[in-house]
C-alpha cells in the first residue's frame, strides 16, 4: 500500500555557482543489476525485518532498507547462472559503446535510443500498473543506486568541502569545483566490495561532464550554461 522508497535526489546549495561539473553514474542502473545479477529469474523477495538505514548481504541475501514503509525488504539473489537482464543489459551496452565515442548527431541519436531501451526495463519492473514487473529486482536497484549516490556525496563533500557538493539526482551529482573521477570511482567500488561479497564492481564507471555558470533555484529547477553557450 503506498510506495517504496523512491531514488535519491536533494538539493544541497541553491544559488549561483560560478562553476559547474556533473559527475555522472555510466548506465547507472543497468550497471547496478549487472553488477549483482539482478533479474526477474534470479531475484525475489522473501521476507521483511525490522528497519534499519543500513544495507547488509547475507550469504545469499540481500537487506534493502526502505523508508518509506519502515523495513527492511530480505531478497535473495542466486549466482549459479547470470540473470537474462545481465546478459540484455550487457549487450546492449556493447552496442552503444562505439556510439558515446563519436561527436555527430546521428551518433548521439543511437546512443540515446539505445539508452532508451537498456533503461525501459527498470521503469516496466518497478511500475505497480505493470502485470509483468518484478519489484525484487526494481527495490536492489534502486536500494543498491541509493547507497552508491549517498557515499559519493559524502566522499565528495569530505574531500573537497561540505559546500562542494550542489546537487544530486538519481545517478548523477553537480559539483562546483572539478573531481577526480578516477580516485572517486576507485573508492566506490572499494566500498560496495566490502559490503557486497562477489560483487562485479568493474560496472561501475563514473564520467564527468562540465558546465559554467548555472543557477539552481530547487529540485528539477536549474539553469546551467554549456561550454559552447547554450543553455540547459
Amino acid at each position: 500500500k503506498g510506495n517504496f522508497q523512491a531514488a535519491h535526489i536533494k538539493l544541497y546549495e541553491p544559488g549561483y555557482h560560478q562553476h559547474n561539473y556533473k559527475i555522472d553514474f555510466a548506465s547507472f542502473y543497468p550497471s547496478v543489476a549487472m553488477a549483482l545479477n539482478l533479474g526477474p529469474d534470479t531475484t525475489r523477495i522473501v521476507g521483511y525485518e525490522e528497519y534499519s538505514d543500513e544495507i547488509d548481504f547475507d550469504g545469499s541475501f540481500i537487506y534493502i532498507p526502505d523508508n518509506k514503509i519502515g523495513k527492511r525488504v530480505k531478497i535473495e539473489i542466486d549466482t549459479d547462472r547470470k540473470s537474462g537482464l545481465y546478459e540484455m543489459c550487457k549487450q546492449f551496452k556493447e552496442m552503444r559503446a562505439p556510439y558515446k565515442v563519436q561527436k555527430t548527431k546521428e551518433a548521439k541519436s543511437k546512443s540515446n535510443a539505445l539508452k532508451i531501451m537498456v533503461n525501459t526495463f527498470y521503469g516496466a519492473n518497478t511500475n505497480p500498473y505493470i502485470n509483468y514487473g518484478d519489484m525484487a529486482t526494481g527495490l536492489v536497484i534502486t536500494g543498491v543506486a541509493r547507497y552508491i549516490l549517498e557515499h559519493a556525496i559524502n566522499l565528495l563533500r569530505k574531500k573537497y568541502g561540505e559546500k562542494s557538493v550542489i546537487y544530486s539526482h538519481t545517478d548523477s551529482v553537480y559539483t562546483n569545483c572539478n573531481v577526480d573521477v578516477d580516485w572517486l570511482t576507485k573508492r566506490l567500488r572499494l566500498i560496495l566490495e566490502a559490503t557486497i561479497p562477489n560483487v562485479e564492481s568493474e560496472w561501475i564507471r563514473l564520467d564527468e561532464d562540465v558546465y559554467q555558470e548555472g543557477i539552481w533555484i530547487q529540485i528539477g529547477n536549474y539553469a546551467l550554461r554549456n561550454t559552447d553557450g547554450t543553455i540547459t
